[in-house]
């Protein structure tokens, strides 16, 4: 019997996001621009990038942006910002980090 890897994703619990700060949903994952921003965690490389191969493996993404490995939280919020709206402009979806 193969071995199936199991992903378990953690996502605190918050507020409903406002309908203007909501984005909408994609429903085939298959050709997409994906984008990867690491911030610099310990082996959070290693997290995006095992990541990255299951969604190619299960889902056949399309290109791949990686942007970061910068220690977290050293960006000023401007750049941070910035940063934010390239990779929306340029992926369909964006992955932010790990953390703890």
């Amino acid at each position: 019997m193969p071995k199936e890897d199991i992903i378990y994703v953690h996502t605190p619990v918050v507020a409903s996001p406002a309908s203007e700060d909501s984005a909408v949903g994609i429903a085939d994952l298959r050709g997409k621009t994906v984008g990867f921003i690491g911030n610099g965690f310990s082996n959070a490389h290693i997290v995006l990038e095992r990541l990255k191969e299951v969604l190619q493996e299960r889902f056949q993404i399309g290109r791949v942006v990686w942007r970061g490995a910068l220690p977290p939280g050293i960006l000023p919020k401007a750049q941070e910002n910035a940063l934010h709206q390239e990779m929306a402009a340029e992926c369909d979806f964006v992955v932010t980090g790990v953390g703890s």
